[in-house]
């Protein structure tokens, strides 16, 4: 087995000789010759790990994060254990397992196989759905007893994997909501409660965060800010936000920049890498992706047009 951490064999698992704070860290350690790529996304620092394996036996380390690991390549035989109990099967393309949080766990794949992990910090990840009923201890049942195919699921992650590409500042809104999106998902499949409460957010809340996003349109909007303006946990302001107004408060915040940069794009003679940035985008490249979705035409396309 390629790395440089000393494994030893116990049983059907393996001991590493330390420990590991995050699966990207256990990769970049112990697999660095299969990783292809590792990102991070939001505040709640979501790690993501794309990986390029042979057949063979891939013994993983306890890490304090909660790992779905998506197959994006041909389907595969597979022997299994994360944490209930060895299983055999073929992994579908798209399918995912989950390990628990601090948990050894023991792939055997009988050929080739591309994988993303995605990594949320399990401590972190229960703050932040603070009221819901989740398992202390990150087990979620049967989840852990084979494969799950939800492409729901499989799009949110792969979405995630995509706004953390370039240091998108929209990447961490959208990641920190994912995130969440993801464990809703997981509590779903699971039979498990998703949350004690429901509903919109009343006037009072709508109107704070809609002011808290006018007043801060330009700076990096974290969902945790936008909860705590209305002080909700970012799990339920996230579900009673887009009850509200339709939206994700990803998608709003990016349409409210969208609507801000018309109005400068109208208004001013700005260079349009300075309408982005006055609007809260990372780059001119950003912001012309953001407003060729929402417009169908391009800021300086919109510009000449109004001059025309």
């Amino acid at each position: 087995m390629a790395g440089t951490a000393m494994i030893a064999r116990t049983g059907t698992a393996r001991a590493f000789d330390r420990p590991f704070a995050s699966f990207a860290e256990f990769y970049q350690t112990v697999y660095a010759p299969y990783l292809v790529e590792q990102r991070t996304a939001g505040r709640l620092g979501v790690n993501m790990v794309m990986f390029q394996q042979p057949k063979g036996e891939f013994p993983d380390a306890p890490h304090p994060e909660l790992c779905l690991q998506f197959l994006a390549s041909d389907p595969v035989p597979a022997e299994i254990d994360i944490g209930a109990g060895r299983f055999s099967t073929i992994m579908p393309t798209g399918s995912f397992v989950l390990a628990p949080p601090n948990t050894a766990t023991d792939y055997v794949i009988g050929g080739a196989h591309r994988v993303m992990g995605v990594a949320m910090p399990y401590r972190k990840l229960t703050a932040m759905a603070a009221g819901v009923p989740l398992p202390p201890d990150g087990d979620f049942g049967r989840l852990h007893a084979g494969p799950t195919v939800d492409p729901l699921l499989a799009q949110i992650a792969t979405r995630m994997w995509e706004e953390a590409a370039d240091g998108n500042p929209h990447g961490g809104l959208f990641a920190d909501g994912a995130a969440l999106t993801i464990l809703s998902g997981l509590l779903r499949l699971a039979g498990l409660p998703s949350a004690n409460a429901r509903g919109g957010l009343p006037g009072w809340r709508l109107r704070r965060v809609l002011e808290y996003i006018e007043a801060h349109l330009r700076e990096d909007i974290g969902l945790a800010d936008l909860a705590a303006a209305v002080d909700l946990s970012p799990y339920h302001f996230s579900r009673a936000f887009k009850e509200t107004t339709g939206l994700s408060p990803h998608a709003y915040v990016i349409r409210r920049r969208v609507e801000r940069s018309k109005e400068l794009l109208a208004g001013t003679g700005l260079a349009l890498a300075e309408v982005a940035l006055a609007c809260g985008f990372a780059s001119q490249s950003h912001f012309s992706t953001a407003f060729r979705k929402l417009t169908g035409m391009s800021p300086g396309r919109y510009r000449a047009a109004l001059r025309a």
